[in-house]
């Protein structure tokens, strides 16, 4: 969409960097960097969501069709009108839908991240004492909790798209 190609590379090599490191590798950087709490877990996970979520939108605005793109030109529209005719209406739905998606996997990755922060370190400590019964208890609420945020973000999906 910028018509430049070095900008395109760079935003690409930037996004697939990023990419390259899993969630858990940028955990232990934030653990270092800012202590075991819950914010290095959200930094963790907002790095590699980040990442996950450039390259599926960079790919949604590729895969526009360039036809109303050049109604809208042909119409005399100028580049904002162009913007908010022609390009937001074809990948708004994919956008939301992939935002609302990768929350459900980083939900998900936060159980898994959850050793920089309070669920982890409940579950190492039930595990540790070997008291299943809260062990259980806590991987529950984590099923439960994203059964619901799953079921939620399938009507919201629906009704987008």
């Amino acid at each position: 969409m910028t018509g430049s190609k070095i900008l395109a590379t760079i935003g690409k090599w930037i996004l697939s960097a990023v990419r390259v490191f899993p969630d858990i590798i940028f955990a232990i950087l934030f653990v270092v960097a800012v202590g075991p709490n819950t914010f290095a877990g959200v930094l963790a996970i907002a790095i590699g969501s980040t990442g996950m979520l450039g390259k599926l939108y960079s790919e949604v605005i590729e895969s526009i069709d360039m036809k109303v793109i050049e109604a809208t030109e042909a119409n005399g529209a100028n580049k904002i009108q162009i913007l908010f005719y022609g390009v937001i209406p074809q990948i708004i739905p994919k956008f939301l839908s992939y935002a609302i998606y990768r929350f459900e996997v980083d939900i998900r990755a936060s159980a898994i991240l959850g050793i920089a922060g309070k669920i982890g370190t409940m579950i190492i400590f039930a595990s540790s004492n070997r008291n299943w019964n809260e062990m259980g208890l806590i991987l529950l609420a984590i099923i439960i909790v994203v059964t619901i945020i799953d079921f939620i973000s399938a009507r919201i999906r629906r009704k987008i798209v």
